[in-house]
């Protein structure tokens, strides 16, 4: 459980910042700067955000896999422990 706990807050930390410049945003819709490029900075904090949100959930799915492939080796080791033990 602790591995999830910081995915999500990994993942939470740049939503709550892309929240925070919301107002930022939308309080200067009267002054909409007719230059495209002036918006370069928005599109880069939108990938930036994206990139961020992948790569943690590809490091969960790893830590995942790590995890299920320990408990797998732990399970043939029971198994070929109980067969053993049954044929004494």
């Amino acid at each position: 459980m602790h591995t999830n706990n910081r995915i999500v807050v990994s993942l939470l930390i740049p939503c709550l910042l892309t929240l925070a410049m919301v107002p930022t945003v939308f309080g200067e819709q009267d002054n909409i700067n007719p230059n495209p490029e002036g918006n370069l900075n928005f599109l880069f904090a939108g990938f930036a955000v994206v990139w961020v949100g992948i790569i943690g959930y590809i490091f969960y799915l790893v830590s995942r896999q790590k995890a299920l492939k320990a408990e797998l080796e732990d399970l043939k080791i029971q198994i070929e422990n109980n067969n053993t033990s049954s044929k004494e």
